[in-house]
This record gives structure tokens, sequence and C-alpha cells, in this order.
């Protein structure tokens, strides 16, 4: 017996081995398909900024050219997206979770894959914001140009050439800061006391928020003298 367990010794030891090296290559081989069948999600971040920001953070991201196929409606160009931090695995998934948020103001995306309906690729062939109908409605109506005429009779009238170039001054600060339709005209008709003003809502508001301030003043200047 001594002599047949010294021949068996090495060939339990290398049956041993064999049953390890096995249950290894089995536990890789199951790690590697859980792995493909379950991908890992790399998480996109987004810090926030316009739509065309967002876009070019998706490139930047997932290495692809979003940009070159985007269109941006005016009405969205400076829309405050808010900050993302999502998993996912590919750029189609955050466009569909931005949607998702459902906020008239940030429009929705819209987009075909580059290669057609189904097909892996992450670019795009198609990409569109488009806007909500009741924001486009809304600012439709805002840009429309009307008349408004403005009582200017608690207003001394040596004080009219200083009202038209404060309003001229507001008008011009709001274009130069970016707002648009503050394009109008205006006229002060003495006779009347009435000041009349033409153009979008936007103009409207400048002209209208000068000569309240102007009012505002002309009362506080007589409360003051009546206290003397």
């Amino acid at each position: 017996m001594p002599k047949l367990s010294k021949y068996f010794a090495p060939v339990l030891v290398c049956l041993v081995c064999a049953s390890a090296s096995l249950r290894s290559a089995h536990a890789r081989q199951t790690n590697d398909t859980q792995s493909a069948e379950s991908p890992r999600h790399k998480f996109f971040e987004f810090d926030g900024g316009t739509p065309f920001d967002f876009i070019k953070a998706l490139d930047l991201h997932f290495r692809t050219r979003l940009v070159q196929v985007l269109t941006l409606p005016e009405t969205l160009r400076h829309a405050e997206v808010p900050r993302l931090r999502v998993a996912v695995n590919q750029p189609q998934e955050v466009l569909n979770i931005y949607n998702r948020l459902d906020n008239p103001e940030l429009g929705t995306w819209k987009y075909e894959p580059e290669n057609g309906i189904g097909s892996a690729s992450t670019n795009l062939g198609v990409l569109a914001l488009v806007p909500d109908k009741s924001i486009v409605t809304s600012k439709m109506e805002r840009n429309t140009p009307r008349v408004q005429a403005l009582p200017l009779g608690e207003i001394d009238s040596t004080k009219w050439d200083a009202l038209s170039s404060s309003i001229e001054a507001a008008v011009s600060l709001a274009a130069q800061s970016g707002l648009r339709s503050v394009q109008g005209r205006f006229f002060i008709q003495r006779d009347s006391q009435i000041l009349i003003a033409a153009g979008p809502e936007a103009y409207i508001d400048a002209v209208s928020s000068v000569v309240s301030a102007y009012k505002e003043n002309a009362v506080s200047a007589r409360t003051k003298t009546a206290q003397k």
C-alpha cells in the first residue's frame, strides 16, 4: 500500500489542480457572459447651459458629431437647460430623458439615427429642437405690434423732452442687452398731453416703465413742495 500511495499522490494532485482550473475558467466565462448581457452604463454629466452647450457636451462625451446636424429655433437658443447626471450608453437616451422633463420652455428633441431606425450608431442624421406650441403662440402674441396711449398730465411739460431722451436710452439699453422685439416708435401729442407708442409688447413695456417712473418723480416732487 505505501508503494501504491506513492504513485497515486501525484495523480490526485493533478486532478485537484485540473478541477480548480475548470472552475476558474467557468467563472470567467460566466462573468464575461454577464458583462456582455449587462453593459456598464457611463455617467453623462452636464453643468447646465443653452441647448447648444448641451449638444456640445453630448458630442464631447460620446465622441459624436451632433452639432453638424443640429437645428435650433431662434425662440429656444437661449433656453436654460438644467444640470444633468445620468447613467446612459447612447446620446439618444439623454435626449429621451430631456424630453421627459416635460418643460414647455425647453422644447422637445426630435431625431433620427444616421443609418436608419434600428441602427446601433450613436450618430444622428437629424436632430432638431422643436418649441412647444403654447410658447410659440405666446411669443407671437408678444411680437405682434400694437398701439397704446399713455397720459402725461401728471408730468410737467418742461420734462417731456427729458422723458423722450429717457425712453430712447431705455430702448437702446434693452437692445444692447440682447433683448429682442424692442423696436418701435412713439410720439408726444402736446395738445392732448398723451404719449402714443406703437410696437411689440416688449417695446410698449419699456416705454410704459419710463413714463411711470417720471410720474412717480412728479408726484414725489409735488409732495415735498407741499410739505414745505
